[in-house]
């Protein structure tokens, strides 16, 4: 009887450490497992999906967002292509053509809200890693950050 019991303390615990080594972008903050930066089930659908239900979106701002995120959404698979890190000037030239119209879309005061919750969202993701963005080796062992992002 204590050696089931002991099995099954043993096995939740290996459970549980491997959930925690993958760290929290694996295990689904940014887009479920393999998600995060380098993740291949990126979808632009969903990356800022939470931030702007905070925003009080009319219906037509919506439908313009929607089609904003199909429109880029060849351009985001063909960055995640390759299945490794994607190429970042790449990713970020894409992403500041979606902000730059997203900013067109909304009021004013709409995306000065959206670049405050974006910058939370940054603030909190910096300290689940740790803080930083890493010094010498960008992330790698000794570097204590998000792999140079």
């Amino acid at each position: 009887m204590k050696i089931k019991n002991i099995i099954a303390v043993a096995a939740a615990l290996l459970f549980t450490v491997g959930a925690f080594a993958q760290g929290p972008a694996q295990m689904g903050r940014m887009g479920g497992p393999g998600g995060g930066h380098g993740g291949r089930h990126f979808d632009p659908a969903n990356m800022d999906k939470e931030i702007l239900t905070q925003i009080n979106l009319t219906p037509a701002q919506s439908k313009r967002i929607d089609n904003l995120k199909l429109a880029l959404k060849p351009q985001y698979a063909a960055l995640m292509a390759g299945g490794g890190r994607p190429d970042r000037t790449k990713m970020m030239a894409v992403r500041k053509v979606y902000t730059d119209k997203l900013q067109k879309i909304l009021s004013k005061g709409q995306y000065a809200k959206y670049q405050q919750l974006v910058e939370e969202r940054r603030a909190k993701m910096r300290a689940a890693w740790g803080g930083g963005h890493g010094g010498p080796g960008g992330g790698g062992p000794g570097g204590g950050g998000m792999g140079g992002h």
